[in-house]
């Protein structure tokens, strides 16, 4: 009777067991786990799509959908995911957002106890019209009050047929600008500054801005700087 009773009870147990462990969500991923969304010009929004499956016997909630880089925007077409259904997760690239070779993250996290975070990448060349060396912004550092000095940027460009124009100059003491288109594909930016008071903030501040081809935010420029005692 006693031995009856102990196997009416390991069975029991083992089977509350497989049931626990049946009711379980299971998060998977249809196909590849990165996007590479290849040369793209970095003024035109890229997008693509994921494809989440459950694979468990209970409900996948979705809790939160968590990106590495502000180019990103992300968003799912379920909250909530069936046991053997799907849902669609879109995944984009932003206009404007990001230049140059990248690869980024981002994170799926739900209720699935053993993965709690799945793993998704997209990858990418986001080509800018055009490039300023060194950079758009420089700092001058401590000038000296009623000496001239000269800055040059080289804006290169892949594209034939760019026309650019500057934007009216924002500054706070003397100074000279001038744009030249030097080939089909560079231009250089002279900027000459006359500082001409001691114990002044300087600031030189315009914009590129792009007449062809259409469809292009204009590039900041700026210089800032100082004049000693």
């Amino acid at each position: 009777m006693i031995q009856t009773f102990a196997k009416i009870v390991c069975v029991f147990l083992a089977f509350g067991s497989i049931t626990l462990q049946a009711a379980n969500p299971v998060i998977a991923l249809e196909g590849k786990d990165t996007l590479d969304f290849g040369a793209f010009p970095a003024n035109i929004r890229q997008s693509g799509t994921f494809k989440i499956l459950n694979q468990g016997n209970a409900p996948l909630k979705i809790i939160n959908l968590r990106k590495t880089c502000g180019c990103a925007a992300v968003k799912i077409d379920k909250q909530e995911i069936k046991p053997g259904d799907s849902a669609t997760l879109t995944a984009e690239v932003l206009a404007d957002s990001i230049t140059g070779p990248f690869g980024k993250n981002l994170y799926v996290e739900s209720n699935d106890p053993k993965q709690r975070f799945l793993q998704l990448n997209f990858t990418g060349k986001a080509i800018p019209l055009l490039t300023v060396y060194p950079k758009n912004f420089l700092y001058m550092g401590t000038l000296t009050a009623g000496k001239e000095y000269e800055y040059k940027f080289r804006i290169d460009t892949e594209h034939d047929g760019v026309k650019l124009e500057m934007s009216p100059i924002k500054t706070n003491f003397k100074s000279d600008v001038k744009l030249v288109q030097d080939s089909t594909r560079q231009f250089t930016l002279t900027v000459k500054a006359f500082p001409e008071q001691k114990n002044e903030s300087l600031s030189i501040e315009l914009e590129l801005q792009v007449l062809e081809p259409s469809g292009w935010k204009p590039i900041p420029v700026k210089l800032q700087g100082r004049t000693g005692n």
